[in-house]
């Protein structure tokens, strides 16, 4: 947690909301955040989605009130990422949450692969807005309001549950902002008394996107596009949990496979440190030998207050992927004026 005076004043060049970023951090955060909703029915849905996923979904058992679900990725067939997205299973279908606007990307991809299989899927987006409210008193928060107990549920696990009078909503916990992380599907039509309602709650902050991208930059959260994209594999991007190395063939398993059994693993996601801000797109130069070699990217970069200091998250070679060691990162601006600075490694998390 943070006290008052942890957060120099002079420092916020990202327009950080100090105050919603202490009450995230102290008590309770929430946003709209949008995200795509697949629906998908069909006796062989859950066949389908173990041939074309990471994870093991077989035997996940869903009912219309609650369900164990299942944080797992999407890949191409050189095991490049697509999405991670989040299956929730129900009693006659299951529900797929994607990143917003990969929806219907999502169902063509999964239509290229579904030949004579059972399955029907549809874009459910429009039925539903997406919140998430997280921090130390999400959990305390959402029982409250819900009347659902949360302190069992499992991360990728939901339950159905009324709010506020409004039916329908469907609570899921979820990955690593924070320990109490939870995403809240709300009826379209009833989104906006939801909305009002959270908002007139005392204790708790709206957090605007410049103020969550630091948060999940600190959390080492990946985004899409950023972290998650056709570049990178899962192994990676760190997600190798969200990797059943047990199951059967997918596509891009054996890629996935081949890189794990041999250790071939390119780059790394990691962290880095600097006490000035850090250049947008810097790219990574090992300079050891008299040449230059480009080793590496940086995706994402912010300031945190906790930390008093500017972070990235980018990808390294491995075997410059070192945490304590120092990377030479250069940027050149439009006018080709190159700027060099040194950073610092660090393991992820940046804040646990």
């Amino acid at each position: 947690m943070l006290t008052n005076g942890s957060i120099p004043s002079l420092k916020n060049p990202f327009s950080i909301n100090l105050d919603a970023y202490k009450t995230a951090k102290n008590s309770v955060g929430w946003r709209k955040h949008p995200q795509d909703i697949v629906l998908a029915r069909g006796k062989d849905s859950y066949d389908l989605l173990q041939r074309m996923t990471t994870n093991n979904v077989l035997g996940l058992q869903g009912s219309d009130t609650g369900g164990v679900g299942v944080q797992n990725i999407l890949l191409t067939d050189k095991a490049r990422i697509i999405d991670v997205f989040t299956v929730l299973p129900r009693q006659n279908d299951l529900l797929m949450m994607y990143s917003g606007g990969m929806g219907q990307k999502a169902i063509e991809w999964l239509d290229k692969y579904t030949f004579v299989d059972d399955i029907v899927t549809e874009n459910i987006t429009s039925n539903y807005a997406s919140f998430l409210v997280f921090g130390v008193r999400a959990l305390q928060l959402l029982e409250e309001i819900s009347g659902l107990h949360l302190g069992e549920v499992r991360t990728s696990s939901w339950l159905e549950a009324s709010i506020y009078g409004i039916p329908g909503c469907i609570v899921v916990k979820q990955a690593p902002l924070c320990e109490f992380c939870y995403t809240v599907l709300v009826p379209s039509d009833l989104a906006s008394g939801f909305e009002d309602f959270i908002r007139s709650l005392e204790g708790i902050a709206e957090i605007d996107d410049a103020t969550f991208e630091t948060l999940r930059i600190e959390a080492a959260w990946g985004k899409l596009g950023a972290e998650w994209t056709d570049l990178y594999n899962p192994l990676e991007a760190g997600l190798v949990g969200l990797v059943d190395f047990k199951k059967g063939c997918y596509i891009g398993q054996e890629v996935i496979a081949r890189l794990d059994t041999y250790n071939k693993v390119k780059v790394r996601l990691m962290g880095f440190t600097a006490n000035e801000p850090i250049a947008p797109n810097a790219h990574f130069y090992d300079e050891s030998d008299g040449k230059r070699t480009d080793i590496g990217v940086v995706s994402s970069k912010t300031y945190s207050p906790e930390l008093q200091q500017y972070i990235a998250l980018g990808y390294i070679r491995s075997q410059f992927a070192n945490p304590g060691a120092e990377a030479l990162a250069c940027s050149t601006d439009a006018e080709g004026v190159e700027t060099r600075q040194v950073l610092t490694m660090t393991k992820l998390p940046f804040v646990m």
